[in-house]
């Protein structure tokens, strides 16, 4: 019997193409899947490979389940389709399908390539004995293809022609240098505008001058606005594609970005930030996942604990990839008073999953939860403006921002706060975030209208 034949019926040379087609662009969406996880460092490449395998594994397991129990007499190549069928289902019942667009994941190329090759199959299980149909079903499999690994390869193309160095982490733009020669940047993640005035209280009860405004958000989320906060470029539409770097209309890639300051220090997550050329010191916290298993059981998890019902993929992080951002933050923390900055002076940048939920203690409702970690926000403020006041006496400056505002609509599909008063009382996402600055003594600042190019001269 044939390879490419389910029980004696064989598959003729143009299904045989279209099969290694399909199979080939379904490669081409794991690959584009599984590089967003190796790009925030929840993947190592042992389980990049395996994460990515599993796309092709889940697919052809259905297509041989199918076949051994006799429900459908037809070639590998319609199970296989039906497989994706399948796969097709499951992502379109993800409830965090598309959130944040492809900068942070890549869910909807994928429902998108799955959607046609469900088609295609349809087509070509239904349409055996209607040319036209047999024939549409094959272009549109062919069509696929091309989706799939299209914005891969438009990704990289524009890559290689956007990536000019770029000098970052520069406070230019908002103060004259004589008085940032000591400087904290902390990017307090997912912190709405509308509670300032807690994360500006422990600032004034140490005795700081405090000035402030609301801003426009560099981006709509995490994938985008940090890149924009450190180079001055929109990246509205991009990819990661590499394990440093992200791919779009406009890129970047990390190893092309410069520190101004040599003596910069960078305690963060989510971007490959230790690849910024000219850094004193870097610490990356990842969620990292490195051998074979975990990759399989990444993919696992991912697609499989949409309600956070299985154990063993909670008890090691969001979707079996390692730790928890609430330990992510702990680690961070710790980190951070560690830097050389607290002995030689400098810029420290941090960038923190804090107020971002969950919070330490769960609770019964998102607001609850992050109006938690916005007092814990506002109390890692108090605990830095005493340092710095202890180490620098009165010269230095420290500055308070944030990427994106609270996502309610994003958290209130996520099961853990899925009810019908889930945004009560939650301030709306306006696409703002405050932008504050403290210093210990009166000097002239300037408060730019946007966080794009925050950090870029």
């Amino acid at each position: 019997m044939s390879p490419f034949s389910a029980h004696g019926e064989k598959v003729n040379l143009s299904e045989k193409a279209v099969l290694i087609i399909a199979v080939t662009a379904v490669a081409g969406v794991a690959v584009s899947h599984n590089m967003a996880a190796l790009y925030h460092g929840y993947i190592g490449i042992q389980a990049f490979i395996a994460g990515g395998a599993s796309f092709l594994l889940f697919c052809t397991l259905i297509a041989l389940a199918l076949s051994s129990i006799n429900l459908f007499r037809t070639g590998l190549l319609k199970l296989f389709l039906l497989g994706l069928a399948f796969l097709t289902i499951h992502s379109i019942a993800d409830p965090h399908l598309g959130d944040g667009g492809p900068a942070t994941q890549p869910w909807l190329q994928i429902m998108i390539a799955c959607v046609t090759f469900t088609i295609a199959g349809i087509l070509l299980i239904f349409a055996k004995k209607n040319e036209h149909w047999s024939r549409l079903g094959k272009a549109i499999t062919v069509a696929s293809l091309i989706f799939s690994l299209t914005p891969i390869a438009w990704g990289f193309a524009l890559g290689l022609r956007n990536n000019m160095p770029i000098e970052t982490l520069n406070l230019d733009s908002m103060i004259d240098r004589q008085y940032s020669k000591n400087s904290i940047v902390i990017v307090l993640d997912e912190t709405s505008p509308e509670y300032s005035p807690i994360l500006i209280r422990p600032l004034e009860d140490a005795k700081l001058i405090v000035v402030g405004k609301e801003v426009e958000a560099a981006g709509k989320n995490t994938g985008n606005a940090i890149p924009s906060m450190l180079t001055g470029l929109r990246y509205d539409n991009v990819i990661p594609c590499a394990m440093n770097s992200l791919c779009g209309s406009n890129s970047i890639d990390f190893t092309s970005l410069i520190a101004s300051n040599k003596k910069s220090d960078i305690i963060g997550f989510f971007h490959p930030y230790c690849g910024i050329n000219g850094l004193r010191s870097c610490v990356k916290q990842e969620k990292t996942v490195e051998t074979w298993l975990g990759g399989f059981k990444y993919f696992f998890c991912y697609s499989f604990n949409k309600k956070n019902l299985l154990k063993f993929c909670n008890a090691s992080g969001a979707h079996g990839a390692g730790i928890s951002f609430v330990e992510i933050r702990r680690l961070l923390v710790e980190k951070m008073h560690k830097a050389p900055f607290w002995q030689e002076g400098g810029l420290l940048y941090i960038h923190i999953p804090l107020p971002h939920p969950p919070s330490n203690k769960a609770h019964s409702t998102l607001k609850e939860e992050y109006e938690e970690n916005i007092t814990d926000a506002a109390d890692l403020l108090g605990i830095l403006s005493k340092k710095l006041k202890d180490r620098f006496g009165d010269d230095f400056l420290l500055i308070v921002t944030s990427d994106h505002a609270l996502r309610v609509l994003y958290h209130c599909t996520h099961p853990m706060y899925k009810n019908e008063n889930c945004s009560k009382d939650l301030p709306p996402n306006r696409n703002k975030v405050p932008l504050i600055i403290a210093t210990p003594r009166l000097v002239d600042v300037y408060l730019p209208d946007t966080n794009v190019g925050l950090l870029v001269k």
